[in-house]
């Protein structure tokens, strides 16, 4: 009796945390030269939700968790000069 009661709290614990997973996934804004200001319009490519903005992504039940500014130093390829860009990457959830 005591084995069969371990194996349904086996099969309910594993059960319910398949049940309560979330799925996360990072998404990126594709780099610009200037004004990499975020604002609602920033379009961030995700490999779950697709290309949609924060709005969005609230709208099918995402939840950004975390907002990371970047910047890249490169070279302009018609002055040789240095060249920044700015990008934003996000962390997203949802249950």
């Amino acid at each position: 009796m005591h084995l069969k009661k371990l194996g349904l709290a086996a099969v309910l614990l594993a059960v319910s945390t398949t049940v309560l997973a979330k799925q996360g996934e990072v998404c990126s804004s594709k780099p610009v030269l200037k004004d990499g200001t975020l604002t609602n319009d920033t379009v961030f490519e995700c490999k779950t939700a697709g290309s949609l903005t924060i709005p969005q992504l609230y709208a099918q039940g995402w939840r950004v968790i975390s907002v990371l500014p970047q910047a890249n130093m490169g070279t302009d390829p018609n002055t040789g000069l240095p060249q920044a860009s700015f990008a934003w990457t996000v962390v997203v959830e949802r249950d």
